[in-house]
């Protein structure tokens, strides 16, 4: 994989990344998505944030549902805590081992009610 400067740059409070190849990846993910997919994933890590959090997916159920221009899925991933996230998200990218993070593994859960979404949080 060759080396890419990133850009940063908020946007509603979700900070994403231009690489010089003009994909846009917002901090949590390790792949390239659609653009209905950013536009949910933004609203997860708007949640996190609430939390004082950072969500770093794993996978998602894959399901592909659509809501207002978003494609909504139940996801799995680490729901890592602000002051340590850039330590994780180092290990996250490099694709190291994770076992000593396990205790952040979390399930993203979109609820859909009275048209408009909610993002639940929860650990099994």
């Amino acid at each position: 994989m060759g080396h890419r400067l990133a850009k940063h740059y908020t946007v509603n409070q979700t900070r994403y990344y231009n690489t010089l190849k003009g994909e846009k990846k917002l901090k949590g993910l390790r792949t390239v998505e659609s653009e209905p997919f950013l536009k949910f994933f933004a609203k997860v890590q708007s949640s996190a944030e609430e939390l004082g959090k950072v969500f770093f997916l794993d996978f998602g159920d894959c399901k592909g549902d659509k809501f207002l221009n978003m494609e909504i899925d139940d996801l799995c991933g680490w729901l890592v805590p602000i002051s340590e996230s850039e330590e994780f998200e180092k290990e996250f990218k490099a694709f190291e081992s994770l076992e000593q993070w396990d205790d952040f593994i979390t399930w993203c859960l979109p609820q859909k009610q009275d048209g408009s979404l909610s993002i639940k949080f929860k650990q099994f």
